[in-house]
């Protein structure tokens, strides 16, 4: 089988996975307000807008949006940085820390279900595999 047959096996077999009940799991770990207050939660020091929208590939329209909203909800601070009043610094709140905690224990509880299903083989290599797509992806950027 060439290459491109696997590359539209996988492709297909990602869809099958959306059209399912983990489709939530999937979708709010990589897109959206979770996946901007993980993102948040994991910076060491401070973090603009700009770089948010920078390192998760969103424009920053969709991050100036998000970050409203969850201003709004209180999960989330913005203030102006003492030393460069250009700059907007975001910060979470602890209600924003508790609810990405929250969410982090549901995605893996979710994802738990899944790879017992999978089988401790299975599982082994498929995070053998996902490991080394990651490695590869991120060399190349």
């Amino acid at each position: 089988m060439y290459y491109d047959e696997y590359a539209k096996e996988i492709l297909q077999h990602m869809a099958s996975i959306q059209r399912e009940q983990y489709q939530r799991l999937i979708v709010e770990t990589t897109q959206g307000a979770v996946s901007v207050l993980q993102f948040i939660k994991n910076i060491e020091g401070e973090i603009i807008p700009g770089q948010i929208s920078e390192k998760l590939g969103i424009s920053t329209a969709r991050v100036a949006v998000i970050l409203n909203n969850l201003e709004n909800k209180g999960l989330i601070t913005r203030d102006i940085d003492t030393k460069d009043r250009r700059k907007i610094i975001v910060t979470l709140t602890q209600d924003g820390m508790d609810l990405v905690e929250e969410k982090q224990k549901d995605n893996i509880e979710l994802l738990k279900g899944l790879l017992i299903q999978l089988g401790e083989d299975d599982t082994k290599e498929l995070s053998r595999i996902m490991g080394k797509f990651a490695k590869i992806q991120l060399s190349e950027k």
